[in-house]
C-alpha cells in the first residue's frame, strides 16, 4: 500500500469503500427483487455458493495492521494519495466495521480498471425467496469524480446464465439513483477529488480540508 497522510476525521475511506460495496450489494439485491422474484427455479439456489475466494496467494497480509496504518493516514491532518491491490481491498473489506454485520459471502478482485465480485447473497427478506441464495460473478465499474459517484453493473451471470441487457439497464437505472441519493449530498464523499480502478488498483486522491 502506498500512501500519504490525510485531513480527515476517523474511518473516512473505510466508510467511503463500505459504502460502495454496499451499494453493490444493493444493485444485486434490486436485481434479485425486481426481476427474479417470479423465476426462483431459474435464478436463484437453495444453497450458498461453497467456495467464493479463490486459494490464497503465497503472499500474506496483515489485515489488521493494514486496517490500523490506514486509520492512522486518515486521522492525519494533510491531504492523501491512497493505493490498494486487490489483497489490501479484500483484507480493509474483512476488517471493516461497517461490513461485520453484512450477510453476504463476497470476493472482490480489481482487473484492469474495473471491479470483479463473486457473492452468494441470501434472499430470505425478499417476499417468496426464503431459503434461496442468489449466487454468482458481476462485473463493475466504479469512479469518482469531484465528489460525484458512479457504479455501473457492466455484466453478471448467476447459474451460469449472463444477465440480458434489458436486465442491466434497468437495475443501473434504480441503481445509479438509490447511489446519488445515499451518497451525493455526503461532504465525504464531496471530499474526494478521483477515484479510479487502475492498473488493477483503487486508487484514490482526497482534497485537503
Amino acid at each position: 500500500m502506498r500512501k500519504k497522510t490525510v485531513r480527515s476525521h476517523p474511518w473516512f475511506l473505510l466508510k467511503c469503500l463500505a459504502l460502495s460495496i454496499l451499494l453493490l450489494i444493493l444493485l444485486v439485491f434490486l436485481s434479485a427483487w425486481i426481476f427474479f422474484r417470479v423465476q426462483r427455479q431459474r435464478w436463484t439456489d437453495t444453497q450458498a455458493l461453497a467456495e467464493i475466494a479463490p486459494a490464497e496467494p503465497s503472499r500474506t497480509l496483515n489485515a489488521k495492521r493494514l486496517y490500523a496504518e490506514t486509520r492512522r493516514a486518515l486521522e492525519s491532518s494533510r491531504a492523501s494519495q491512497l493505493s490498494f491491490d486487490s489483497a489490501e481491498l479484500q483484507a480493509l473489506m474483512r476488517e471493516a466495521p461497517e461490513l461485520q454485520h453484512a450477510e453476504a459471502q463476497m470476493h472482490f478482485e480489481l482487473d484492469g480498471e474495473l471491479l470483479k465480485s463473486r457473492m452468494s447473497l441470501p434472499l430470505g427478506n425478499v417476499p417468496g425467496m426464503q431459503g434461496r441464495y442468489l449466487n454468482g460473478d458481476f462485473v463493475f465499474s466504479l469512479r469518482i469524480d469531484e465528489g460525484k459517484p458512479e457504479l455501473k453493473l457492466l455484466s453478471g451471470t448467476v447459474k451460469g446464465r449472463p444477465l440480458p441487457e434489458k436486465y442491466l439497464r434497468r437495475i443501473n437505472q434504480f441503481g445509479q439513483a438509490r447511489l446519488m441519493q445515499a451518497l451525493g449530498g455526503s461532504a465525504e464523499i464531496k471530499r474526494i477529488e478521483s477515484l479510479r480502478i487502475e492498473e488493477s488498483r483503487l486508487n484514490m486522491k482526497i482534497k485537503r480540508k
